[in-house]
């Protein structure tokens, strides 16, 4: 090799070496900047036993009044609601007495806990009364409100009537001392989540607005304390303050009638199962939001030193940390709108061709998508098949509340009251609740549920064995009286307690 070639591929050595050397450094000092912390360490906390044995028996107790989601369905279901109103009374006197309440749209229930002396806008707690249907193969009956095993068993224990109970037992332990609070607290406590919630928190949401009143604060119930998708050993607090949106597509595949003994090549069903392969493997394209990006630098003091590499250096690993991220059924969420196949309907007989066969999906819908988006996309992607699609629900992602300011301060000082040293970040959340009704209200939304579980029992929402420890109700009760005390509670004058 002549030498002038020598001395050029020797300079191109030296200079890659140079690049990768730089980038390696870059990458050391980026990921320097974040100081590992250590985990912290577990403790026996130590709450109020008599508070938890009375949240403990009026949870059991909401758990057996069957309101399963729609009440104007089934006059059942709208006698289940009225009488889990009249407990409540029972249970809560004081809260019924101090407390203005209404009833919204027959079945939703709005509490006002008026301020003699207001310094500022009001916050509001949130829960919802009703639950998912309760199907399959349950360990107790599911509207039983069974306590063994230090669990309160049934449907809604961790979604909705936990977050809702506790918030009254605190309220009234408060007014049993003469509290008084330095601005108004509503309480909304809807009917129609499991629907959608449109009319429960929409229609409070609207009757709010309609008397000009702003918060400056709301919070409702939203994922529970559980072990984090990312390699992390301990609890994570994760306070959503975003949602994604929710959109319902019926999908209708036209097929030729007639007897199944003569079948063409395609009939109605194997259109819709053709549709339902396409769209299970085209995945959406993963992307980081601002509030990922976040959730990540959030957590990263807590990870191992390759995980905390990875997030401080997403200019040149982020193709291969969202490849990670997709490869988690709990990350993947996070980072890419989703399609899933709820429901199907097709033929009513083995004999006969299906003319029409139907499925239903539910869209979670990314910030930065939208219904038009996903529907061209969708539309595309089944163009040459005889179907037509139609949307039933649609409601965009929510906006970003304000994560930053002193509201937010003081929620996560009043989570760290309850569960120490726990990290608490931001988060995009991607079950749908009623707080996307009250944004219009308020520039600080928050979603979160102050009960600790294991990984395992994040399934129950929703699905089979739901159910939340009693030491966790106990740590919710301490959670919502902190919250309460440091956002609205005036000391009782000397000698009234």
């Amino acid at each position: 090799m002549p030498t002038g070639n020598i001395y050029v591929a020797l300079l191109i050595c030296i200079g890659l070496m140079l690049i990768l050397l730089t980038v390696g450094v870059v990458v050391a000092v980026r990921t320097a900047r974040i100081k590992p912390r250590s985990l912290p360490s577990p403790r026996r906390p130590s709450y109020d036993q008599e508070a938890v044995a009375r949240v403990t028996e009026a949870l059991s107790n909401l758990i057996r009044f069957q309101t399963v989601s729609n009440p104007g369905s089934a006059q059942g279901d709208s006698e289940a609601f009225l009488n889990m109103w009249r407990y409540l009374q029972n249970r809560y006197p004081l809260c019924h007495e101090h407390l203005e309440c209404e009833q919204v749209n027959s079945f939703s229930l709005l509490y006002r806990w008026v301020s003699p002396d207001p310094k500022g806008d009001p916050i509001m707690l949130c829960a919802h009364m009703d639950c998912a249907v309760a199907a399959g193969t349950w360990k107790h009956p599911p509207f039983a409100g069974k306590v063994e095993g230090g669990f309160v068993w049934g449907r809604g224990a961790l979604s909705g009537k936990a977050n809702l109970t506790c918030v009254l037992e605190v309220i009234e332990s408060l007014l049993s001392t003469k509290a008084q609070v330095g601005r108004d607290v509503y309480l909304a406590f809807g009917h129609d989540k499991e629907m959608g919630g449109v009319q429960g928190a929409g229609q409070i949401a609207q009757l709010l607005a309609s008397r000009g009143i702003r918060f400056s604060m709301i919070l409702d119930e939203g994922n529970p304390i559980s072990d984090s998708a990312l390699p992390i050993s301990c609890p994570v607090i994760e306070v959503g303050v975003a949602e994604k949106g929710n959109i319902n597509v019926r999908l209708s595949a036209i097929g030729e009638c007639g007897s199944s003994a003569e079948p063409p090549e395609h009939t109605s069903l194997s259109f819709i199962s053709e549709a339902l392969c396409r769209v299970a493997f085209r995945a959406q394209k993963a992307r980081l939001s601002p509030v990922i990006k976040d959730t990540l630098k959030g957590l990263a003091p807590w990870l191992p030193y390759k995980s905390r590499m990875l997030i401080t250096n997403l200019w040149l690993f982020r193709r291969a940390f969202l490849k990670k991220l997709r490869q988690n059924s709990r990350t993947a969420p996070l980072v890419c709108s989703t399609v899933a196949a709820v429901m199907s309907s097709c033929g009513h007989s083995p004999g006969v061709l299906p003319p029409i066969a139907e499925a239903i999906l539910n869209i979670r819908v990314l910030p930065g998508d939208n219904e038009r988006i996903l529907m061209v996309w969708l539309d595309a992607l089944i163009a040459d098949l005889p179907m037509k699609t139609e949307v039933l629900f649609s409601a965009n992602p929510s906006k970003v509340s304000d994560y930053h300011g002193e509201e937010y301060q003081m929620l996560t000082a009043s989570l760290c009251d309850a569960f120490d040293t726990l990290p608490v970040i931001p988060i995009l959340q991607c079950a749908g609740s009623d707080a996307k009704y009250y944004e219009p209200l308020c520039s600080c939304v928050f979603r979160m549920s102050p009960f600790i579980v294991a990984p395992g029992d994040r399934k129950g929402i929703c699905g089979n064995n739901e159910r939340v420890s009693v030491p966790s109700l106990g740590a919710g009760v301490q959670f919502y009286r902190s919250f309460i005390e440091r956002a609205a509670l005036v000391k009782a004058p000397p000698g009234d307690a």
